[in-house]
């Protein structure tokens, strides 16, 4: 088993410590209690750029009744930052400098976005852009 085999879905997220722009230190499993969303993206990928729209609007949209940790894979903060407030995005971007959670996760295309349901347990993956609607169904079939 390689950290680039396929991800198995069923089974406890892994674990990861991140910092919010404010500072504050969250650890994935700090989350419980709401299924949560993280969305691996990088600024230079084009599909990213034309899906954190759709995630903002629904963000907004179902406010509170999930978490969502858009996971920037190797970039400065200020870049991250930079692009969050280009796109007027509300939700936490974080960055994985090192790129120890993609590979936990085994990222290998971006965007990829994990549903993790209330109880820290992997239900989907999705390689590729998601729209409102497909996120919205996500959620609907892992909350």
């Amino acid at each position: 088993d390689g950290p680039r085999d396929a991800f198995v879905l069923d089974e406890q997220a892994p674990d990861f410590t991140v910092t919010y722009a404010d500072g504050r230190q969250v650890r994935l499993s700090e989350l419980r209690g709401v299924p949560v969303v993280l969305n691996f993206w990088a600024t230079w990928c084009t599909p990213c750029k034309a899906e954190m729209p759709e995630l903002q609007a629904h963000y907004s949209a179902a406010a509170g009744s999930f978490e969502l940790l858009a996971i920037n894979m190797r970039e400065a903060p200020t870049v991250a930052a930079a692009f969050g407030a280009e796109l007027g995005l509300t939700f936490p971007l974080v960055i994985d400098l090192d790129g120890a959670i993609s590979d936990s996760y085994r990222v290998t295309v971006l965007p990829t976005t994990y549903v993790i349901d209330a109880a820290g347990i992997v239900r989907a993956q999705h390689l590729g852009p998601l729209d409102q609607m497909q996120l919205r169904e996500l959620l609907a079939a892992h909350s």
